[in-house]
């Protein structure tokens, strides 16, 4: 009997395969498009969230709550007057310079705790003391030591996005087996060799994880810190509006706010799949 070809398969004893019409392909493009767009029920939802807004903006009082129709009025009044670009490159200034510092801080000390036990029974307590300690609670120090610029900000950020950036690379690097590194310095790798080879690969999925928390924190860090005491900043510009009775352009400063948290995820979980996801999937002739 004749083999009946459709894809890949074998039918009736012979590989098969069906010519799928080109209009029906997706490309790989697509299909990553196509995953990660939100479902029907999250639209729908995001949809009942946005007219819940407007009906309580349009029956109650400008000073108390503002539609969602008049918060976007105002954000797009601020965006084209050129006061929330300003602002933004402020918070976006003091988020990287401060999750930079932490990243540097939290990945050494983080490695240098993994490898070296007499290291990490010194700084654990001290870790744990920061990660227990309420960020605001010392912003009052970091104003009387940098004052109300960016620099007080920056080092909140520090102080609250190194510690899990810190606990995750100890733990991801702590969890390697040692045989891994024996190995490779038998064959004559150095020290380097074996954290940056062996080390860091196979602990890499904390490390990103810690990344991701850290980044999280470092953002709520210099919005917090905004709040409480900034001459620019889209956390000076929240305080701003609420102390000018401006509800909708607060309300639309926030949205903004919650937009670049989601969008920073986001950009997480990408960097996340490129350097894990893909490593693992790789041959081990290319490690």
């Amino acid at each position: 009997m004749s083999a009946i070809r459709t894809g890949s398969k074998d039918v009736g004893g012979a590989s098969a395969a069906v010519n799928v019409p080109r209009r029906l392909r997706r490309s790989p493009l697509a299909t990553r498009i196509i995953a990660h767009l939100p479902s029907a029920p999250a639209i729908l939802s995001l949809f009942l969230g946005l007219g819940i807004w407007q009906f309580v903006g349009s029956v109650s009082s400008p000073f108390v709550f503002a539609s969602f129709t008049d918060s976007m009025a105002a954000l797009w009044a601020i965006t084209e007057s050129g006061v929330l670009w300003e602002n933004l490159r402020v918070t976006m200034e003091e988020l990287f310079l401060g999750f930079s510092i932490a990243a540097v801080i939290g990945l050494s000390g983080g490695v240098a705790a993994a490898l070296n036990k007499t290291f990490q029974q010194m700084t654990s307590g001290w870790v744990m003391i920061a990660l227990a300690t309420p960020f605001p609670a010392i912003f009052p120090i970091l104003i009387v030591w940098y004052g109300l610029g960016i620099e007080s900000k920056v080092a909140l950020a520090v102080f609250a996005g190194f510690v899990p950036i810190w606990m995750s690379t100890r733990g991801g690097v702590g969890s390697v087996d040692r045989q891994l590194g024996e190995m490779t310095r038998s064959f004559g790798g150095s020290s380097w060799t074996v954290i940056r080879s062996v080390l860091l690969p196979g602990g890499l999925p904390s490390i990103m994880e810690g990344l991701r928390l850290g980044l999280g924190r470092a953002f709520i860090a210099v919005i917090v810190g905004e709040l409480l005491a900034a001459q620019a900043g889209l956390g000076f510009l929240i305080t701003l509006s609420g102390q000018t009775l401006r509800i909708d352009q607060l309300l639309g400063v926030v949205v903004v706010v919650a937009l670049i948290m989601v969008g920073l995820s986001a950009f997480m979980d990408l960097v996340q799949k490129q350097l894990v996801v893909r490593w693992w999937d790789q041959p081990d002739e290319s490690r």
